[in-house]
């Protein structure tokens, strides 16, 4: 039997979680499942992953994630960073489950007029990236499309702690903490739409490097799962700003960021400069770098939430991949995500990155 949708509260979420709602209550409920499925599934829609017990012991971890030219990704950008940023989404995940990813699967929706050099390429950029991040690609599907080139990859992993991460796990008193930095996806998006405006300087060109080859923060997920003490995780790819909500809606907190604190792209203050310079562009709206950051989607950096006096905290360089910055703290009541400074605060609605919304 139907019901409800079994997801959280997204309305400030907007259309596409809407949707996803919607779309979850015309499927059965665990509990109307085979029994043999029923009981090994941990946890199903509404994380980063689908989580289900194994028969040997331990934890699966699967997931899928799709880019659609156009819409995800330039249609004048190289062919290998579109493959490699499709697998890094998906692998990304996992990492944010507290998992280690192990295989992919790929499935290529080709429009007639796609090139089979181009095809190649972007195969490249997939196999390339897979072995960066140590996954085997073992299969997947090509199948013929109107239009436009898409591309779905799918990725099992295995926990690597006692436990997955979840959204829902955060607690008043954690911390609020993040890998590496933000704002460099959205300013290199803002950078190869410009086309021929863009400017050549090196900064530019490491801001839409910073989007066109993100990187999974695997070894840094690996780090954490094994001290363990994660009680909440999520990885940014609509945007801290949006990410934040899930922890909140679903962690039913309040989740506080301290603007100050929140790290920043080093090249991004001279995109702010080159942004507000272009008073007569579609992107002349004014916006602080901090702003302007906490939107910043595709970074694919983890967002996590644990106590304050966790080793990861003074690490330099967690897994290979940086340290942690604390962002915030969790507190109670909510749901609800803040923005503060010194004598400030305001609601931080979520923004980011939207699938209705074209590149």
């Amino acid at each position: 039997m139907k019901g409800t949708p079994r997801l959280p509260g997204s309305g400030p979420l907007g259309p596409e979680f809407e949707l996803i709602e919607k779309l979850a209550a015309h499927l059965p409920f665990p509990g109307e499942l085979p029994p043999e499925v029923a009981g090994a599934l941990k946890i199903g829609i509404g994380d980063d992953a689908a989580v289900w017990e194994l028969p040997s012991g331990g934890l699966g971890i699967v997931t899928i994630d799709t880019v659609v030219e156009g819409i995800h990704a330039f249609p004048s950008e190289p062919p290998e960073a579109v493959g490699a940023r499709a697998l890094t989404a998906a692998v990304s995940d996992v990492a944010a489950m507290g998992g280690r990813p192990l295989l992919a699967l790929v499935a290529l929706q080709v429009p007639e007029a796609a090139k089979e050099g181009h095809l190649l390429r972007i195969y490249d950029g997939i196999s390339e990236e897979a072995g960066i991040l140590r996954v085997a690609v073992v299969g997947g599907d090509v199948v013929d499309t109107p239009g436009p080139l898409a591309m779905s990859v799918a990725v099992f992993g295995i926990s690597e702690g006692e436990r997955v991460w979840t959204r829902s796990g955060a607690r008043p008193g954690n911390v609020v903490a993040v890998t590496g930095n933000l704002g460099g996806s959205r300013a290199g998006v803002e950078l190869l739409g410009a086309a021929d405006e863009a400017p050549g300087d090196g900064w530019a060109l490491r801001l839409m490097e910073r989007h066109l080859r993100p990187r999974a923060r695997v070894g840094a997920a690996h780090a954490l799962a094994i001290l363990g003490g994660v009680d909440a995780a999520i990885d940014i790819s609509d945007g801290l700003s949006s990410e934040s909500w899930h922890i909140a809606l679903e962690s039913d907190v309040e989740v506080h960021l301290r603007a100050e604190t929140i790290p920043l792209h080093s090249d991004l203050e001279e995109h702010m400069a080159w942004r507000d310079s272009r008073s007569a562009s579609e992107t002349s709206e004014r916006l602080d770098a901090v702003e302007f950051a906490v939107d910043s989607g595709e970074e694919y950096e983890l967002l996590v939430t644990l106590p304050g006096d966790h080793p990861a905290l003074v690490e330099d360089d967690l897994g290979g991949e940086g340290p942690l910055t604390v962002i915030g703290e969790i507190l109670q009541g909510g749901p609800g995500v803040f923005l503060y400074g010194e004598g400030w605060s305001r609601p931080l609605l979520p923004g980011g990155y939207s699938h209705r919304n074209t590149i």
